[in-house]
């Protein structure tokens, strides 16, 4: 983090800062899961799973002391004693380095149901990346989730995303006529160029 500070400092891009903290962030992240697999692995029998990043980490535009958001993705329905351990010993870790983490341990199905269920989720798919672990999982996932939406479920989406902008911009109100305006939220921000990006 110092480092990327002075980087920042001299004059780097934000867009080379934010490489810069998803690049290191990785290789905390990778680490840390590497060593719960591991030690799950010892005490039992090792299952499919994989790690995804999502949100902003996943499209590798993390913000200093931004969320880090995480998915563990299992097969089964419930996760099994491997996935349970490796998954508490990962975020346990996670938490020791006070890092801010968005966290979900869930299958394919209860992925697909919070998507359906919820538009900001669905958002975050959108920006899915894989890390580790099962590879052919985390495929079923990009396929259900990115590329086999339903012309009824992208419908939804688009509706749900132009009623989040229009209800951001009544909240933060028009950039022109505020003091302050915020650079992520208010008409014009981080969050609408993101949108039309999600669009």
């Amino acid at each position: 983090r110092r480092y990327i500070a002075e980087v920042h400092r001299a004059g780097a891009s934000g867009h080379t800062v934010v490489r810069l903290q998803s690049a290191a962030m990785d290789r905390t992240v990778m680490t840390l899961w590497e060593r719960a697999i591991a030690a799950a692995g010892a005490a039992h029998a090792p299952s499919p799973v994989s790690l995804l990043a999502l949100g902003g980490y996943g499209r590798r535009d993390l913000a200093p002391f931004s969320d880090v958001d995480l998915l563990v993705l299992h097969r089964d329905r419930d996760p099994d004693a491997f996935v349970k351990d490796a998954s508490e010993r990962f975020l346990y870790s996670l938490w020791d380095l006070k890092l801010e983490v968005g966290y979900g341990v869930r299958d394919l199905k209860a992925c697909d149901q919070l998507a359906s269920e919820d538009h900001t989720a669905r958002t975050a798919l959108l920006d899915l990346r894989y890390m580790a672990g099962d590879r052919a999982l985390f495929r079923e996932l990009e396929r259900e989730e990115l590329h086999g939406l339903s012309q009824a479920k992208v419908d939804k989406f688009l509706a749900d995303k132009l009623e989040e902008m229009r209800s951001r911009r009544d909240r933060f109100g028009d950039s022109l006529y505020l003091l302050e305006p915020n650079v992520k939220e208010s008409e014009g921000g981080l969050r609408d160029l993101q949108s039309a990006l999600w669009l």
